[in-house]
């Protein structure tokens, strides 16, 4: 994605029972670089958008992340690079 021309990754995912989703990025380093989100979602599909956006609200440094999402009955990994 190039944060700087207005670029996402959308993810979306589906539960089939109500329970806590966890979607967070994270460099290669293994330091946690956003949290896109952390709560109790019924069930059904949903969906959310990363920019490049850090913690603190700065854009990512150029490279590679991983979004790890988590979800009652699965955890998945997904690789995105981040040009400036």
């Amino acid at each position: 994605i190039e944060p700087l021309k207005g670029e996402q990754v959308v993810i979306e995912y589906a539960l089939r029972e109500a329970g806590l989703v966890s979607i967070k990025v994270y460099n290669l380093q293994g330091g946690l670089a956003a949290v896109l989100q952390d709560q109790y979602y019924a069930a059904g599909s949903y969906s959310c958008q990363w920019g490049g956006q850090t913690v603190s609200g700065a854009l990512a440094a150029s490279g590679v992340y991983v979004i790890n999402i988590k979800t009652p009955s699965e955890t998945k990994t997904q690789k995105v690079v981040v040009i400036k």
